[in-house]
């Protein structure tokens, strides 16, 4: 270690290159790992036990260099990729944490869903486990017949989050558009806006675990939609105050399809993931206070990837709330938290 830090030493007074030489020290780029990173598996699988960052005593970011540090997720390295970022380090997923029962339990929200069906999902393999690409997995159906499916977790890197088609079922659009309208790969096609609605409804999907149908207030369409390559028409879900923008489009050779323009997260829910983040980091430094934590209005928050909401973080026996800021990272819902103070220290004047 002592050699490394050394030869780290020489190669910037010899450089002289200050610009370009980028040396943090592994304890600082450690905690922010935790607090990016090991904070938010933590808060997504409580009854996992995340440990601290692992990072080289010195790490050399210098010239686009890229260390890799490690958090021990129930006894198993995550790696993270470290590289140079605009005030201090930035960090790259490596692995995803796949947790099977979770994941069992989301596919088989997801199937029920999508194919108006009861199955079962499983996932052999170690109950917990890190991934570098979608884990395979099993779906048996009402006939009995086993059916494989692939299960990208959130946070994979490369992969949306959720499962593919089960080969041998019905797909949604022939379900809900017809078997014409859903094999049309040329032209247009035309579609009521009442089959697009009930599609949105079987589709819908809220983060952080898929529940939604039963939270919009209402999902509007057009009576009678027409599309072809480069067109496209709108529809809408309302949650109380906001509304989630859905598109229907036609590309030649793909045809028909029914997307959401942005993501959308339950509010309750992320006050919730929040709440285990703060609480985490309050037991690191080993402080225990009674806090609540409200994020936005209403029950429904639309986001895009980068997108930042204000968070209030309520200390019993303070008058003023804690202002958190947090930051969605992709559109899985992966969330970057931090006290505006802080945030404000690090961002300088």
């Amino acid at each position: 270690m002592t050699l490394r830090v050394v030869a780290m030493f020489v190669l910037a007074v010899l450089t002289g290159c200050a610009g370009h030489v980028h040396l943090p020290g592994g304890h600082d780029v450690g905690m922010l790992m935790d607090h990016e990173i090991g904070d938010a598996i933590a808060a997504s699988y409580p009854q996992l036990d995340v440990g601290r960052a692992q990072c080289p005593f010195l790490l050399n970011l210098s010239w686009g260099r890229q260390e890799d540090c490690t958090i021990a997720v129930d006894g198993l390295p995550l790696h993270v990729t470290v590289f140079a970022g605009q005030h201090f380090a930035e960090f790259k997923r490596v692995d995803a944490v796949f947790v099977a029962q979770a994941e069992e339990t989301k596919e088989r929200r997801r199937l029920r869903r999508q194919y108006d069906a009861e199955v079962s999902v499983r996932c052999d393999g170690a109950p917990v486990r890190l991934i570098r690409a979608p884990a395979e997995c099993s779906v048996i159906g009402r006939d009995g017949a086993p059916r494989s499916v692939a299960i990208a977790p959130p946070g994979l890197p490369g992969y949306p989050a959720g499962g593919t088609e089960i080969d041998g079922m019905p797909t949604l659009e022939e379900r809900f558009f017809g078997a014409g309208v859903a094999a049309q790969r040329t032209g247009s096609a035309t579609l009521r806006g009442s089959d697009v609605e009930r599609y949105i409804g079987a589709t819908l999907h809220l983060l952080p675990d898929g529940a939604a149908r039963e939270v919009a207030d209402a999902i509007r369409c057009p009576p009678r939609m027409t599309v072809r390559d480069g067109t496209s028409a709108s529809c809408a879900v309302v949650f109380g105050s906001t509304t989630l923008p859905y598109s229907v489009r036609f590309e030649e050779g793909r045809g028909v399809f029914v997307e959401p323009e942005h993501a959308a997260y339950d509010l309750a829910a992320l006050a919730g993931t929040v709440h285990r983040m703060v609480e985490r980091r309050a037991a690191r430094l080993k402080i225990s206070v009674a806090s609540t934590i409200t994020c936005g209005n209403g029950n429904v928050l639309v986001f895009d990837p980068g997108a930042q909401v204000r968070c209030l973080r309520q200390i019993t026996g303070l008058r003023a709330p804690d202002v958190l800021l947090v930051r969605f990272l992709d559109e899985g819902g992966t969330l970057s938290v931090w006290r505006k103070h802080d945030l404000d220290i690090l961002n300088g004047p």
